[in-house]
């Protein structure tokens, strides 16, 4: 499961959006579990490779607040 989230974060680090995501999603904590469920409705529009790299892996996450404290930590662990 954590593994997961690493994924995520490797790829916003390899676009060079990783700190942008990181504060973004920071600020928008509150609205992480809409977010989640608007993921869960685009997934079928960007299908992922990999069973890990889909948006509803992604909402799933975003759905549990643990979750998203660690991956709002990955993504601005790269800006310090």
């Amino acid at each position: 499961m954590e593994s997961n989230l690493t994924n995520w974060s490797d790829q916003l680090k390899r676009l060079g959006i990783a700190n942008l995501a990181g504060s973004l999603l920071h600020a928008s904590r509150p609205l992480a579990p809409i977010l989640a469920q608007l993921l869960y409705i685009a997934d079928p529009l960007f299908p992922a490779s990999k069973e890990s790299n889909s948006l509803s892996n992604l909402g799933a996450k975003l759905e549990d607040r643990e979750q998203v404290d660690t991956l709002i930590q990955e993504l601005q662990s790269e800006a310090k």
